[in-house]
């Protein structure tokens, strides 16, 4: 037999289907699409970002690499890798002071450092030197 709601479960029961309808408003209203703040221009889309690229062509980025351009930027030159050391190929080339540069009083430049290396992790950015390398 089924019993009637009785008055003291009838409110529990509106505010129950009061509840549940302000929560599906309030989902329906999140998933719609924003109309965007006053003011802000949205992104645009990729094909004008490249047509806009190659507008700035004339600003003088394209010509940044240009040794012409830039007579006193030093310019790498290639190795020969049959030149180098097997700690060279396998670490790279270690740095060497440059008169050119001005280095902060704690810097410390590891001339030999490929020689130095004893290991080196697999994240690129763990390394480990040995100290007494570095001195000789």
């Amino acid at each position: 037999m089924h019993n009637p709601p009785t008055l003291a479960r009838a409110p529990a029961q509106l505010l129950a289907h009061v509840l549940a309808w302000v929560v599906a408003a309030l989902l329906v209203a999140s998933c719609s699409k924003p109309s965007g703040a006053p003011g802000v221009t949205p992104p645009p889309p990729p094909q004008q970002l490249a047509t806009a690229r190659s507008r700035r062509a004339d600003d003088g980025a394209d010509r940044f690499f240009d040794p012409k351009e830039n007579p006193g930027a030093v310019v790498g030159v290639p190795v020969d890798p049959h030149t180098l050391t097997s700690s060279q190929l396998q670490y790279g080339i270690a740095p060497k002071r440059d008169p050119r540069v001005t280095y902060a009083p704690d810097v410390i430049v590891m001339e030999e450092g490929d020689k130095a290396i004893r290991m080196a992790a697999s994240d690129g950015m763990t390394w480990v030197f040995d100290a007494a390398a570095a001195c000789q």
